[in-house]
């Protein structure tokens, strides 16, 4: 049985993986989206605030992130209009007239790198 448990979680590794990978997939250039503003709402979480480029057939839906200890790297997730979107952290709605996004997101650590299609931007906070 136990052999069982261990070759099934090998199959699932590479599945994992991917999954991650796409959800750390940036859409957006550093200019689409500006500003991008990040501060630290208290000692658990950090708010993240993006502008929301008007397109028709897509929309920043929110964002993605993985947490490495201390470190924190943030994509802004593109979803399609028709279709499922698994965003991790969903951007609140309705959108209000500046076109401004706020999401919360769960974080301890310092680092911050936000991940954009056409650089990287990283902070201490």
């Amino acid at each position: 049985m136990g052999f069982l448990k261990l070759a099934a979680s090998l199959l699932l590794m590479p599945m994992l993986s991917a999954c991650a990978e796409e959800r750390m997939t940036p859409y957006y250039a550093k200019s689409d989206v500006q500003p991008v503003v990040v501060e630290r709402v208290d000692d658990d979480r950090i708010a993240m605030r993006f502008h929301v480029p008007p397109e028709s057939m897509y929309f920043a839906s929110g964002v993605n992130y993985e947490v490495d200890g201390a470190s924190l790297r943030v994509v802004i997730d593109r979803c399609g209009i028709q279709g499922n979107c698994d965003t991790m952290v969903k951007r609140a709605t309705p959108l209000a007239e500046s076109r401004i996004a706020e999401v919360l997101v769960p974080f301890r650590g310092r680092r911050v790198t936000v991940v954009y299609s056409d650089q990287e931007d990283s902070l201490d906070l």
